[in-house]
């Protein structure tokens, strides 16, 4: 399961944020059965910056993958439906659709997500 993401913080950052510090005041060599000592957390808000991120499971852990804009909008493309050549054109600049550059930055990611099992049969 893959969800796209285009969001205008980066939630991603501070949920891992989060989770860390989660985990570091529930580690503790304290009996079971003490009081748990109250720590006061401070936590920064996220910043507001442009971020497009996939998320995905993988063996029940959730996963946050940063992308480049135009890799989110070939991922978006592709979940709505079109074609593999549509979804290019669609997510490149039109000045750089047919540079080398290009092709090898798609073979990676196609290779990645592949990888990481976000295709498969619908």
């Amino acid at each position: 399961y893959v969800s796209v993401l285009a969001l205008r913080y980066a939630v991603d950052d501070f949920v891992i944020a989060v989770k860390q510090g989660a985990l570091r005041s529930d580690a503790s060599n304290a009996p079971a059965g003490a009081a748990p000592v109250a720590q006061p957390q401070s936590m920064l808000r996220p910043r507001r910056t442009r971020v497009y991120v996939a998320v995905h499971r993988h063996d029940n852990q959730i996963y946050f993958k940063r992308l480049e804009p135009a890799a989110y909008r070939l991922l978006k493309a592709l979940q709505q439906g079109e074609t593999l050549a549509r979804a290019c054109a669609i997510a490149l600049p039109r000045s750089a659709s047919s540079a080398p550059a290009w092709q090898q930055k798609i073979r990676g990611w196609f290779q990645n997500w592949a990888e990481w099992g976000w295709f498969c049969r619908p």
